[in-house]
């Protein structure tokens, strides 16, 4: 068994990041890769194809949201309140990513049937672009500390808090390799449209469905998770979709280099090892690992599907893969613009205290420390629909302490908070203590201030 905490920021100077949303950001970059080779290979419209990605990803973020937030996951309120939560960017929202897959492909399938695309050999690029992602993605959730495991004693158990548990994500993580390398491989054997994607959609639930079992829920149906109960109904529509659906096989092949899957697949598994390490060693190790597993599985890639990054780099599309990446780079500076101009009028003297507030009641048996700061815009969407609930809930049970991570040093240093918002939670008589470095929703602040009870 290892350790394991939570390290899912890093810094560029004083601009905090996080790793989870970094997974993601190279789902998009090496996705509009596969993208514009399959475009290229097929003699696709290059421009509608971009908008087709553009939906599908907007479908993926809205469903992963709406999923998680009218879900058994989420804190619940009004019908206003839970819309509201999914469409405010700001609002903080966990991601289900069976939600995302649905609404990614039922966005993407609503545009491509509007513009007479072909939707089987859109389909097919997304399930190369969806396997692929899914691997990212779960690397990215073991770095955020979400979808862990129920309580384990083997071998490889991770150590969180004091329990040990299955590391589900690095399981899903490998899964998602395995099943990107098969669609890989498939796509030079592919016998007819679409065949791609019903073989990634039939896997992939397959593959979820048993990494279920091992998950820690609170919420099941005879014996089933949310997430199974829907993944059932997705394999019965994908089978009713394939034997009604018509075979075309005008497919564009592709040669692929021998032995190519011993690059992806090895690749693959030297990152998720380096990430599965990352608090046993030196963080260092994990960005080598990451770094050199990542060349060598995205040489696999190219090798499978048949293209040549050099030339890649040297044509036309890739200068303007390069124009929109500069379009988001100044989207995004104007976002911590907004941020910082709002923090401005939120920053006080008062900060300067340590602690700068206190809510509840002083004498009672759990301390809530929060480490927050008016540059934040998750510390002001956990003060405003968070912490007054919890207050609410446990009324005079508990006491909430707020510091400025920018003035209250002796605290930041004593726990090794990085960035914000940061919770930690302590027994004032046992000393028991629970240390998150990440922004935590209701429910589960209530299961932590009830285990210290």
């Amino acid at each position: 068994m290892i350790p394991y905490e939570i390290t899912n920021t890093f810094f560029v100077g004083n601009q905090k990041f996080f790793l989870y949303s970094l997974m993601y950001v190279l789902v998009l970059l090496f996705g509009a890769v596969i993208l514009y080779v399959e475009v290229k290979r097929q003699k696709l419209n290059g421009k509608q194809t971009f908008w087709s990605y553009f939906w599908v990803f907007f479908g993926i973020l809205f469903g992963a949201r709406l999923f998680y937030t009218f879900g058994p996951w989420s804190d619940g309120g009004t019908f206003i309140e839970l819309i509201t939560a999914v469409i405010n960017p700001y609002h903080y929202s966990g991601l289900v990513m069976i939600g995302g897959l649905i609404f990614g492909f039922l966005f993407g399938f609503g545009y491509v049937v509007w513009r007479k695309l072909g939707v089987g050999i859109y389909a097919d690029m997304g399930a190369l672009i969806a396997s692929m992602g899914l691997f990212f993605g779960r690397i990215g959730c073991f770095f955020a500390g979400c979808c862990f495991g129920e309580g384990s004693n083997v071998a490889w158990a991770v150590v969180r808090d004091g329990v040990a548990i299955h590391p589900t994500q690095i399981y899903s993580s490998i899964g998602n390799l395995f099943i990107f390398s098969y669609i890989v491989w498939k796509r030079g054997h592919q016998k007819f449209r679409g065949e791609l994607f019903i073989h990634f959609v039939l896997l992939y639930s397959i593959m979820r469905f048993s990494v279920e079992f091992l998950r820690a829920y609170t919420w099941h149906w005879m014996g089933l998770s949310a997430t199974q109960l829907v993944l059932l109904v997705v394999v019965c529509v994908t089978l009713m979709v394939y034997k009604n659906m018509s075979k075309n096989r005008d497919i564009t092949t592709i040669h692929q280099q021998k032995n190519w899957w011993y690059y992806l697949i090895g690749g693959g598994l030297l990152m998720d090892f380096g990430v599965y390490m990352v608090s046993a060693w030196h963080h260092g190790l994990t960005v080598v690992f990451f770094v050199v597993g990542g060349c060598i599985f995205l040489y696999g890639m190219s090798k499978g599907l048949d293209f040549s990054w050099v030339r890649l780099a040297k044509s036309n599309g890739t200068k303007q893969l390069l124009k929109i990446i500069g379009i988001v780079a100044v989207l995004f500076v104007l976002v911590q613009l907004i941020t910082y101009g709002v923090g401005v009028s939120f920053d006080t003297e008062e900060l300067k205290q340590c602690p700068h507030s206190v809510e509840g009641n002083t004498s009672a048996n759990i301390r809530v420390r929060v480490i927050d700061s008016p540059y934040c815009n998750l510390c002001w969407e956990q003060s405003i629909n968070v912490h007054p609930k919890l207050l609410e809930e446990f009324g005079d049970q508990l006491f909430i302490e707020k510091y400025d991570i920018r003035h209250c040093g002796e605290v930041i240093d004593e726990y090794g908070f990085l960035g914000t918002p940061g919770y930690v939670f302590t027994n004032v008589e046992t000393s028991d203590e629970s240390i998150y470095y990440s922004a935590v929703n209701f429910n589960d602040m209530k299961e932590i201030v009830e285990g210290l009870e």
